[in-house]
């Protein structure tokens, strides 16, 4: 009603991403949750001196003594403004993902483009499919895209109710289901994996139960059936991101095999096509570059025309996944030409990593990479080359350093190795296709 964009940061963000996120959108309102477990209200006081555009701070809970910031409670007490007229091509959101620049990037939707992606789901799915009323366990944080498009645009659109997990336990997850008849949740393969680990041999299904959608990250195909067997409900792979919501996913009415096997099909008016290495489209059947256009697709990247320019052919947005289109029109994701890992369903910015080691006074070389992990799809592996001399600095060292220059914890690699040199190219190229040969799956280390 005021018109204020929204902006979210991932409630697990350091400060340096934080800072980061709200000077690139200006931001005139901070809104922090007095939440103890992660000491948010401390970030923000770090933040403000950072972030001269900010003018207020809100607190969901109990400000600081003396600090002069509004909580919630008192903010629902002043005199509201006037509501304005909403122009639906007007910007409403920019969320932020993290890629390939070193830096993260915010995209930008209008109203229209966020309804586009909403809609075009409930009604690829069918809404009755969401449950009747949809009772919406929300485990990805708001601050996120999968949590702000799927937890409450979603929830609000259905006129459902949303329950959203502060932190993430798969024991809890269940619990709630039950407790509340939840109907539907959606995240990353890893959340939907940790539920069927969790659930005890000859557990009976979760009745009220009626759809889990997969995305964020390359689902296991043998996840998925053996999901529904456990939960009794329909479990649906799709494919989104950041930039486009949702462009394909299967629903109840495609056969079994396609939803076992695929990532599903075009959802309402979005466009996919493949590409080979000349731009020219590919037949079916053949792997190429994925590309994306619709009604739903972004805006650009807020403040960096140059990055949107980078990531379109006309007006096709480059995805920078490698993908087929069978022969019944289903989508069949292939893997990532973008240098990223996912970990989780979180999209973890290998540059930035990268850029800070290269600054450790141990290290010459450096190349971080996503080792398969069963259970989160990836983590991340930094090899590392040592200058002369250098003492060899164990893991606890790097991600001592890492915090100190500001990342967010849940980008920290979790393994490092030393290596005598890293394998290039004769234009001085790392060749990371090599090392992801010579280091498939990631095995913790006893010293780590």
């Amino acid at each position: 009603k005021s018109g204020a964009i929204y902006s979210g940061i991932p409630d697990a963000y350091g400060l340096g991403d934080a800072t980061f996120m709200v000077n690139r959108v200006r931001s005139k309102v901070l809104v922090v949750a007095d939440n103890a477990r992660n000491d948010n209200l401390s970030l923000a006081a770090a933040l403000l001196p950072q972030a001269p555009g900010l003018s207020d701070v809100i607190v969901v809970g109990e400000a600081p003594e003396g600090s002069g910031w509004l909580t919630y409670r008192e903010m629902l007490g002043t005199e509201p403004g006037q509501p304005v007229e909403i122009d639906p091509l007007a910007l409403a959101h920019v969320g932020f993902t993290s890629g390939t620049t070193g830096e993260p990037k915010g995209v930008m939707n209008s109203h229209q483009t966020l309804d586009a992606v909403t809609s075009g789901w409930v009604e690829h799915v069918g809404a009755a499919t969401y449950g009747e009323p949809m009772v919406n366990l929300v485990a990805s944080p708001v601050g996120h895209h999968t949590g702000f498009l799927w937890g409450v645009l979603l929830s609000a659109y259905l006129a459902g109710t949303a329950i959203f997990l502060d932190r993430w336990k798969a024991a809890a997850a269940i619990e709630l289901m039950r407790e509340e008849g939840v109907t539907f949740m959606v995240g990353a393969p890893t959340f939907l994996q940790d539920i069927v680990n969790e659930l005890p041999a000859g557990a009976p299904p979760i009745d009220s139960l009626t759809m889990i959608g997969v995305a964020g990250a390359p689902v296991p195909r043998s996840l998925v059936p053996t999901a529904r067997k456990r939960l009794g409900c329909f479990v649906g792979p799709a494919w989104g991101m950041t930039e486009h919501g949702l462009g394909a996913s299967t629903n109840p009415d495609l056969p079994q095999h396609v939803v076992d096997s695929t990532d599903g099909t075009t959802i309402g008016d979005c466009r996919l096509r493949i590409v080979g290495p000349d731009g020219e489209e590919c037949p079916h059947g053949i792997e190429g570059d994925l590309q994306m256009t619709g009604p739903g697709l972004f805006l650009g990247y807020y403040d960096r025309p140059d990055f949107t320019e980078e990531s379109f052919s006309g007006e096709w947005f480059e995805t920078g996944d490698r993908a087929c289109i069978n022969s019944d029109g289903s989508l069949s994701i292939k893997g990532r030409s973008k240098d990223i890992i996912i970990r989780g369903g979180e999209n973890i910015p290998v540059v930035e990593i990268e850029t800070l080691l290269y600054k450790h006074p141990s290290i010459i070389d450096v190349a971080v990479i996503g080792a398969f992990d069963e259970r989160l799809g990836e983590r991340a592996l930094a090899l590392i080359v040592l200058a002369d001399g250098a003492e060899q600095p164990t893991l606890q060292d790097l991600t001592a350093f890492l915090l100190e220059n500001g990342i967010s914890k849940h980008f920290l690699p979790e393994r490092v190795e030393v290596v005598d040199a890293l394998p290039k190219t004769a234009s001085g190229k790392i060749q990371k296709a090599e090392l992801r040969k010579a280091y498939p799956s990631f095995k913790v280390l006893d010293s780590a």
